[in-house]
């Protein structure tokens, strides 16, 4: 049985910042390649753990670019599966084909939207999940 971590995430930065435009909640501050948020699912990168349940109130705007992201995870354990997601391994629940040779992934938590993976992605993104 694997632990399920509870990642807890609440507030937005008003205490940090007297401007209320540059709220950031703290655990999305970059300091210098790193955040608190990165730092945590650093730790829960280890087979004895499930998919991390997020818990928060709020939607939060990452103010990195996907590439940016993607160059600081593990990309044993994240991949990017479109211009929109990069996916976690232990959040995927399973994968099916779409149309047109695309796979379309379904994740826990369940996103707003479709996880889609093109067919000329498809053949890596399963070499990847079977790694």
């Amino acid at each position: 049985m694997k632990i399920r971590p509870v990642i807890l995430c609440g507030g937005s930065g008003t205490r940090l910042w007297s401007d209320k435009k540059h709220h950031q909640p703290k655990q999305f501050i970059d300091f210098g390649n790193w955040t608190l948020f990165g730092k945590t699912l650093e730790r829960i990168k280890n087979s004895i753990f499930d998919y991390p349940i997020i818990s928060t109130n709020k939607k939060y705007i990452i103010d990195d670019t996907l590439d940016k992201i993607q160059s600081e995870v593990s990309s044993v354990n994240f991949y990017r599966a479109n211009r929109q997601f990069i996916v976690s391994k232990n959040a995927i629940e399973n994968i099916a084909i779409y149309f047109n040779g695309r796979l379309i992934v379904n994740i826990l938590p369940k996103p707003d939207e479709k996880i889609l993976v093109s067919k000329a992605k498809a053949t890596d993104f399963k070499n990847w999940l079977a790694s």
